[in-house]
Protein backbone atom coordinates (compact mmCIF):
# COMPACT_ATOMS: atom_id res chain seq x y z
CA UNK A 1 0.00 0.00 0.00
CA UNK A 2 1.20 3.67 -0.82
CA UNK A 3 2.39 5.84 2.17
CA UNK A 4 0.49 9.20 1.82
CA UNK A 5 2.95 11.92 1.04
CA UNK A 6 3.47 13.96 4.39
CA UNK A 7 6.30 16.11 3.32
CA UNK A 8 3.76 19.68 3.37
CA UNK A 9 2.40 18.41 7.24
CA UNK A 10 6.36 17.53 7.80
CA UNK A 11 7.64 21.00 6.92
CA UNK A 12 9.66 19.39 4.07
CA UNK A 13 11.22 16.87 6.37
CA UNK A 14 11.79 18.44 9.34
CA UNK A 15 9.47 17.95 11.50
CA UNK A 16 6.34 19.67 13.08
CA UNK A 17 9.02 20.58 15.60
CA UNK A 18 11.08 22.39 13.13
CA UNK A 19 7.84 24.46 11.64
CA UNK A 20 6.73 24.93 15.22
CA UNK A 21 10.61 26.67 15.95
CA UNK A 22 10.92 28.74 13.01
CA UNK A 23 7.05 30.20 13.58
CA UNK A 24 7.99 30.82 17.26
CA UNK A 25 11.49 32.73 15.94
CA UNK A 26 9.40 34.83 13.10
CA UNK A 27 6.89 35.79 15.90
CA UNK A 28 9.52 37.18 18.52
CA UNK A 29 11.19 39.10 15.45
CA UNK A 30 7.58 40.90 14.82
CA UNK A 31 6.77 41.06 18.38
CA UNK A 32 10.52 42.63 18.24
CA UNK A 33 9.24 45.50 15.81
CA UNK A 34 6.25 45.92 17.17
CA UNK A 35 7.54 47.21 20.30
CA UNK A 36 9.44 50.09 18.16
CA UNK A 37 6.01 51.12 16.11
CA UNK A 38 3.85 53.68 17.55
CA UNK A 39 0.19 53.56 19.32
CA UNK A 40 -2.71 55.69 18.29
CA UNK A 41 -2.06 57.14 22.06
CA UNK A 42 1.56 57.94 20.80
CA UNK A 43 0.41 59.41 17.39
CA UNK A 44 -2.67 61.44 19.14
CA UNK A 45 -0.32 63.57 21.88
CA UNK A 46 2.06 64.05 18.79
CA UNK A 47 -0.98 65.67 16.83
CA UNK A 48 -1.66 67.27 20.22
CA UNK A 49 1.75 68.65 20.55
CA UNK A 50 2.11 69.91 17.07
CA UNK A 51 -0.90 71.63 17.44
CA UNK A 52 -0.43 73.44 20.02
CA UNK A 53 3.15 74.94 18.47
CA UNK A 54 1.28 75.59 15.59
CA UNK A 55 -0.98 77.81 17.73
CA UNK A 56 2.22 79.55 19.56
CA UNK A 57 3.40 80.18 15.98
CA UNK A 58 0.43 81.73 14.79
CA UNK A 59 -0.08 83.79 17.55
CA UNK A 60 3.67 85.05 17.31
CA UNK A 61 3.43 85.56 13.70
CA UNK A 62 0.58 88.50 14.19
CA UNK A 63 2.05 89.94 17.05
CA UNK A 64 5.30 90.12 14.64
CA UNK A 65 2.83 91.60 11.95
CA UNK A 66 1.27 93.84 14.36
CA UNK A 67 4.02 95.21 15.35
CA UNK A 68 5.72 95.82 12.33
CA UNK A 69 2.75 97.47 10.99
CA UNK A 70 2.52 100.20 13.67
CA UNK A 71 6.10 100.71 13.17
CA UNK A 72 5.97 101.76 9.88
CA UNK A 73 2.41 103.79 10.55
CA UNK A 74 4.72 105.59 13.02
CA UNK A 75 7.42 106.38 11.04
CA UNK A 76 5.41 107.08 8.06
CA UNK A 77 3.79 109.56 10.20
CA UNK A 78 6.67 111.27 11.74
CA UNK A 79 8.45 111.29 8.58
CA UNK A 80 5.28 113.22 6.99
CA UNK A 81 3.73 115.86 9.31
CA UNK A 82 7.71 117.36 9.82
Amino acid sequence: MNEPDLTLIQGGGGGIEGRLRSLEDRMTKVETKLDNLATKTDIQSVKTVIAEKETVQTRWLVGVVIGAAISLAIALIRTFTN
